[in-house]
Formats: structure tokens, sequence, C-alpha cells
């Protein structure tokens, strides 16, 4: 028998964030995630690492805040420029290793923020649904739906326990957590543990209910389908992977390579 996706109207597919364009099908979106971190990783060049944060931040745009994008293109850029231009800072060993973190710091922020844009942008359901549509296997999806909905709860346990702790007077936030370990370990963690086994326990029966322990294939609430929002993400997304084959400098591009003598 074959089964067909329950048509959900499209305000019941919630995501983490309210997305402002660029709707596209989940598979899609973790293709770009798996595109973006395989290519930036390594010796990619500047204009590939260009492109490659001018794609992650339009699709960060599409969910994240206008003070969260400046922070990821300020961030970006800086580490970026200091990357290529630090050297003019001298050639000491201290400038030199403030060159490699931030070698590495502009590739992880492109990693960390196309990651945080497919958790915002893809609720459980969507997901749960187009891992399905993949034929990956049952376990795997279960581990990972789980645990996608696991580390927000806590976080949100984590914030409720702050605050309740703060209308009592005791404050455990910032550098208070380092300063008062003790009262830490009492106020904070125990409880955290606590609402720790409370959640397990609730995450357990809610997925007996959802019937993830069952051999039958569920029937996914949300079709996937490709839209031509996911036409334009995939040409693009696969026109900077072969640029990335090519890692072009900023010379080849701009057709100075043939120039003798100059530095690339």
């Amino acid at each position: 028998m074959t089964l067909n996706a329950v048509n959900v109207p499209d305000q019941m597919c919630t995501s983490w964030k309210p997305i402002r364009y660029f709707k596209n099908d989940p598979r899609t979106t973790l293709l770009v995630v798996l595109a973006i971190n395989i290519t930036v990783i390594g010796g990619a060049s500047a204009p590939v690492l260009l492109m490659a944060t001018a794609i992650v931040g339009i699709l960060f745009a599409s969910v994240g805040t206008l003070k969260g994008v400046i922070r990821f293109v300020a961030l970006e850029s800086g580490f970026l420029l200091f990357t290529y231009y630090g050297a003019s800072l001298g050639t000491n060993g201290f400038v030199a290793f403030l060159i490699g973190i931030s070698f590495w710091m502009s590739r992880f922020i492109l990693t960390a923020t196309i990651g945080i844009y497919a958790i915002y942008s893809i609720s459980t359901s969507e997901l749960g649904a187009a891992l399905r549509a993949l034929y990956l296997p049952a376990s795997f999806v279960s581990a990972i739906l789980v645990m996608l909905r696991f580390i927000p709860t806590i976080l949100a346990e984590f914030k409720a326990i702050q605050e309740a702790m703060k209308l009592r007077g005791i404050n455990l936030v910032g550098a208070d957590v380092i300063r008062h370990p003790t009262q830490t370990v009492q106020y904070l963690i125990v409880p955290l543990l606590a609402g720790v086994v409370r959640i397990a326990d609730d995450l357990t029966a809610s997925a007996v209910i959802r019937g993830l322990g069952s051999n039958e294939r569920p029937l996914p609430l949300y079709a996937t389908r490709f839209r031509p929002a996911d036409a334009l993400i995939l040409f693009v997304t696969m026109s900077y992977v072969l640029m990335r084959f090519w890692n072009p400098t900023g010379e080849e591009l701009l057709g100075f390579a043939h120039i003798p003598g100059l530095i690339r």
C-alpha cells in the first residue's frame, strides 16, 4: 500500500523561526549544509570563501534577526581580512598564531551559521518526513529527531531554572557560575539533572505514542516537494561547488594571473 502525505496547511508547518523567503524542501537545506561544511574546510581560496559567505548570509537572513546577520557579516569579514592581510602587522610568532586562529575561525563561523539556519528553518516534522523520503534507517531518523528536540528543551529548562533562582535572589548567570561553584551545583546543576530525567521520560512516551518503535513506515503529515526556491538554491550551490573545485584566486578571477611578477 502506498502512503501519501496528509495535506496540511503551510501555516501548521512551523519551524523554529518564521521564514521570510526561500521556503524550500528540507532535503535541499541539508544538501547546502553538507556542501558548505565540506568545501570551506581546508585550502579554500578567498573568492570561494566570499561566495560561501554570500550564500550563508542570504539564507541566514531569511530566518535570523538583523542584529544576528550584522554580527555574522562583521565577524566573517574581520576574520577573512585578518587572515589575508594580517601579515602586514609583522612576521613574529604571535601574529602568525593570530592569523592561524583567524584562518580557522573564518571557516568555523560559516559552518556554524549554516547549521543555525538549518535548525531555525526546518521543523521536526518536516525533517522527519524528508529523512524518511530518503529511505534512511528508522533508528537513525528517530535518533536525529530526538536529539533536535532534546537540546532545545534542555536549554529552555536551563533558562527556566535560572529565572526561578533569580526570583529567590540567587543569581546564576555569567561569572557568578564560576565564582560560586558549590552554589551552582546546588541550585542549577542538580535541578537541571532532575529535569533531564523528566524530559527523557516525556520524550520516550511521546516516541511510543507516535509509533516510532513500529515496523511500519509512518504516514508523513507534511508533503516534501520541489519548489522554485529549491531549483534556485541548488543551482547556486552547484555553481559554488564547481567554483571550489577550480578554487581560483582573486587575480585569476580578474584576469591578472598572466602578468609576470604579480604576487598572488
